[in-house]
């Protein structure tokens, strides 16, 4: 049975054109195993930074719950706040400072020297004086000035001043 030349030229169209198909199908699954492939690496990678920020979470998380914990230690755990006052002078006429606490102990902190309002007799017994208040009318006859002056031996305790301050000037008439 011989063939015609249209049936082999059909036959080898035929075959041409399924070697193609299979090529493009061949070429087609390749890339779909290197995509499958790029794939499943990428789910990898994404899977090792997911381990690792879900780590740096906790260590963050586990830092947080440090830090809240001191500063709750710290918030809970106050120590007593308090001090002498300056001396003075009692009504028995005694020179004496007074203890003042200005916040109490909470939770574990350190105790108050000494309770609210404790008096303790000033070393050498000295209070101090009470200000000196005057006028300075040395300079009345040259300049008809004088001047107001507030001085104290009040072992550096600065005066309260009254009305009129400390080198303020009148005329003297």
């Amino acid at each position: 049975m011989s063939m015609s030349i249209e049936e082999i030229v059909l036959s080898s169209l035929l075959i041409i054109i399924i070697v193609g198909v299979m090529y493009i199908t061949f070429k087609r699954v390749r890339d779909f195993d290197e995509l499958k492939k790029a794939v499943i690496l990428q789910d990898l990678n994404l899977e090792d930074n997911f381990d690792k920020m879900n780590s740096d979470y906790n260590n963050i998380k586990k830092n947080t719950n440090d830090i809240n914990n001191r500063i709750n230690d710290n918030k809970n755990n106050l120590d007593c706040l308090g001090k002498f006052s300056v001396c003075d002078e009692n009504s028995e006429g005694n020179c004496v400072k007074k203890y003042k606490i200005y916040r109490e102990k909470t939770g574990n902190g350190k105790e108050c020297e000494h309770s609210d309002g404790h008096p303790v007799n000033c070393d050498g017994g000295n209070c101090p004086s009470t200000c000196v208040e005057e006028w300075d009318e040395s300079k009345c006859d040259t300049d008809n000035v004088k001047t107001y002056k507030v001085s104290s031996n009040n072992n550096g305790i600065k005066c309260i001043e009254g009305k009129i301050k400390h080198g303020e000037t009148e005329f003297c008439n």
